[in-house]
């Protein structure tokens, strides 16, 4: 069993995404400022993913575009998935097989005007055909100059990826991520009225803990997010609580080590006895009593949990060619978090493999 570390963007703190059902899977899509053939597209997705995009819906056709537009300024054509059936030029298939008879062409299109235009590509939210030896950007896959584009797949229930909604469609489109450690943190908002605790089992059973605060900016986003996007101005919940040792002490759910406190001015002021448990409220935190119930912050991380036995040259060779690498831990919230994930993921060993040569990682805490 061993950790792989996912292609991710570190350097960002906001990702566009939009959130859909496929199949009861999560889909992806990333686009690639490269310019390509489609074939060099096709080949280029299918080895760093799965394969050039596919769409299904009306929904997702006119959020590609106006993503593209809005978030990446690019009003021309970008590959997608679709092709030209070579033993019969009126059908359209899917790289990869998939199935799906969607199609949104732009008006007096497919038209044939110039022979061999048996590529796809999407412009203005529309397909249009064009030739396949055209080098265009991409939509597919995320590395160096790549970027996440969509994420398709939403959170069950009240539950919502960090982020802000669109206006004309009320779906999320950008996801909000933080670095922690090298690893990619995910914040959850869980629009809920649970107790602490009953905020702190949830999160457990569905991500990893309730979540943990590093900085200003985080502490900020917070407060920006839940006023400006979900209507919300009283306390959530977040992973703080009193030390039962020392009541002047406070300490992180999962025991993440963070010493970063954001007070509001005045608090903790024990003016009520008990109110050991921390939630934020207009960007600072407050104590409250426990039992009182709130919305709620969880968070889970993007590392991958590979139920297979490996030696550690063959787990290093898989996630290299499958993801990006094999993850590095070397910091105590890293460890922590291994073990949680071992624990909620369901490890089947008491080790992993991580991509330090002669470190293993016990899974039990």
């Amino acid at each position: 069993t061993y950790l792989e570390q996912p292609r991710s963007i570190s350097t960002g703190l906001l990702i566009t995404a939009l959130f859909a059902v496929v199949s009861g899977l999560t889909k992806q899509f990333y686009y690639v400022d490269k310019q390509l053939t489609w074939q060099g597209a096709q080949q280029y997705c299918r080895e760093k993913y799965i394969d050039l995009a596919f769409i299904t819906d009306q929904e997702e056709a006119e959020l590609f575009s106006t993503v593209l537009t809005s978030e990446f300024n690019w009003i021309g054509l970008t590959w997608i998935g679709l092709y030209r059936d070579t033993n019969d030029s009126t059908e359209w298939k899917w790289s990869g097989g998939w199935n799906s008879t969607f199609r949104f062409w732009s008006k007096g299109l497919p038209n044939h005007l110039i022979v061999n235009q048996d590529c796809v590509g999407v412009i203005k939210g529309e397909m249009a055909d064009s030739l396949c030896a055209e080098r265009l950007l991409v939509v597919g896959a995320e590395s160096g100059a790549e970027r996440l584009l969509v994420v398709v797949g939403a959170e069950s229930g009240a539950e919502r990826l960090l982020g802000r909604k669109s206006i004309s469609t009320g779906l999320l489109i950008t996801a909000l991520f933080a670095v922690v450690s090298g690893l990619t943190k995910q914040f959850y908002y869980v629009d809920k009225q649970l107790t602490w605790q009953g905020a702190q089992q949830y999160c457990r059973e569905k991500y990893i803990d309730l979540a943990f605060i590093t900085d200003q900016e985080e502490a900020e986003l917070f407060s920006t997010v839940l006023t400006s996007e979900f209507n919300w101005i009283g306390l959530t919940w977040i992973g703080l609580y009193r030390d039962t040792n020392d009541s002047t002490e406070w300490k992180w759910s999962g025991g993440w080590n963070s010493t970063f406190r954001f007070w509001s001015k005045g608090l903790p002021n024990h003016l009520i006895v008990n109110q050991d448990c921390v939630g934020v409220i207009k960007g600072e935190m407050a104590d409250s009593l426990c039992k009182q119930i709130n919305p709620f912050w969880c968070f889970d991380v993007n590392v991958v949990l590979v139920q297979k036995n490996k030696t550690w040259e063959e787990a290093l060779d898989h996630c290299r060619k499958h993801y990006t690498d094999l993850t590095s831990l070397l910091s105590e919230n890293e460890q922590l978090l291994v073990q949680r994930i071992m624990n909620s993921k369901g490890a089947q060993t008491d080790h992993v493999w991580t991509g330090l040569r002669f470190s293993v990682v016990s899974g039990c805490g």
